[in-house]
């Protein structure tokens, strides 16, 4: 959880909940399988579709076109996701690893899921047009940060937020299509011995005062009601999951991800 850290807890508290930073796949089964019901005093003010029975969402952060402001022009900002496979993004994109990176893993399912084949065309222009994807977020945003690439796509636009109040010369965009907002939920386990504690803190984690310790790290807040330090959906359009088609379908998509593009394509350039 942002502004609190797990081993500053007493062991007993600290080893009865889940904070979740994995693949929504992962996630649903892990929910499906050990959650208890949410009883948070709070509860009724998180935002409503970042709630599901016992699991919700502490913050999230949405997945963006991070651009390195030097090398980009105001007027040259993409505005759409499909402007990136123009002559203009050649061997300038740098993307985090699916396979390395649940964020960027949930983009590619989510992606998939509302464009369907025109997501992979996407995919496959991108790669034909120079895209680079060296490894997790990290090493998707360094190129970016150093100037020798011109954006990254896919990245989690709260570390770029932290990064430009410390003077980085960025810009964080989301296009017109919409884009993914990869949450961050938790859960208390059903056959948590200490059940009563792990709640408690659950109950801490939807307080005024840890709903503002995520907004100060440039996530948003699960609760609507707490200022968010930057944009939160509404003031970008943000992709619907399914779901259903996610838990089912995220791995065999980051596979083929990784074999069409990565390996058939981007590896044999």
């Amino acid at each position: 959880m942002p502004g609190v850290s797990q081993r500053a807890l007493p062991k007993k508290v600290a080893s009865r909940w889940i904070s979740i930073r994995r693949p929504a796949e992962t996630c649903w089964r892990a929910w499906k399988r050990k959650k208890a019901s949410l009883a948070a005093p709070e509860a009724k003010k998180l935002r409503r579709e970042w709630v599901d029975s016992g699991l919700a969402a502490q913050g999230g952060a949405a997945l963006a076109l991070i651009i390195n402001t030097e090398q980009v022009k105001k007027d040259q900002l993409p505005q759409s996701w499909f402007d990136l496979t123009s002559p203009a993004w050649k061997d300038a994109l740098t993307m985090p690893d699916p396979t390395l990176s649940g964020s960027a893993a949930e983009f590619i399912a989510i992606f998939a899921q509302v464009h369907g084949q025109k997501a992979w065309k996407f995919f496959e222009e991108l790669a034909r047009n120079g895209l680079l994807v060296p490894g997790p977020n990290n090493a998707a945003l360094n190129p970016v940060l150093s100037g020798a690439k011109k954006a990254t796509l896919s990245g989690v636009d709260y570390i770029s937020y932290g990064q430009i109040a410390k003077g980085e010369k960025l810009a964080i965009e989301y296009p017109k299509e919409g884009t993914v907002v990869a949450l961050r939920p938790v859960f208390v386990q059903r056959d948590a011995p200490r059940r009563e504690e792990a709640r408690k803190l659950m109950d801490f984690m939807f307080s005024d005062e840890a709903q503002n310790l995520v907004a100060k790290t440039y996530l948003i807040p699960a609760r609507a009601d707490i200022r968010a330090q930057r944009p939160t959906p509404g003031d970008f359009k943000m992709l619907e999951p399914d779901w259903d088609f996610v838990k089912k379908n995220q791995t065999q998509l980051v596979q083929r991800f990784r074999k069409e593009i990565v390996e058939q394509i981007i590896q044999k350039r």
